[in-house]
């Protein structure tokens, strides 16, 4: 999966659903990253959806690496 987070200095990495979160996310820095992480997200859709094979290879990839409880 793909995942934005609002800061990339490590010491200021706050797991989701946290104060310190909302407070990271709360800053120009985080809006461009998550903006960016959004057009990641949105490309890879697209390509899933044109391309055959590119998503067979995702479906494959997951399908290896879930985790079944």
């Amino acid at each position: 999966s793909i995942h934005s987070f609002p800061t990339r200095r490590s010491s200021d990495l706050e797991a989701n659903h946290t104060i310190g979160f909302t407070r990271a996310s709360a800053t120009p820095e985080a809006h461009t990253q998550t903006l960016n992480a959004s057009k990641g997200i949105s490309v890879t859709a697209w390509r899933i959806l044109v391309d055959e094979a590119f998503a067979k290879s995702v479906k494959d990839e997951f399908e290896r690496t879930r985790v079944v409880n």
